[in-house]
């Protein structure tokens, strides 16, 4: 024998926007032309706000993350190596 119950379908609770605020965007955008470098986990901390909210918020502004990574780094020696090796040849 199979027992079926009746499922009452609650309304989904309606979230705060914070997206939309304008000072919100304001904040969120200085402190990303101030400091490029920081995380927008970081901001969404410190502003008290979801991380989502700060990802909406650049992609609305036209802000693209990337990831920086130092593949090479020149060091003291590599212009007397340069001139040593033009020298040569």
């Amino acid at each position: 024998m199979h027992i079926t119950r009746n499922v009452k379908i609650q309304p989904r609770q309606q979230k705060q926007n914070i997206i939309t605020n304008e000072n919100v965007s304001i904040d969120v955008l200085t402190v990303i032309i101030a400091n490029p470098h920081v995380s927008t986990k970081d901001i969404a901390r410190d502003r008290n706000i979801s991380q989502f909210s700060v990802l909406h918020v650049l992609g609305k502004n036209k802000f693209h993350l990337y990831c920086t990574s130092i593949l090479q780094k020149l060091s003291q020696n590599d212009f007397n190596m340069r001139i040593q090796y033009m020298s040569s040849k």
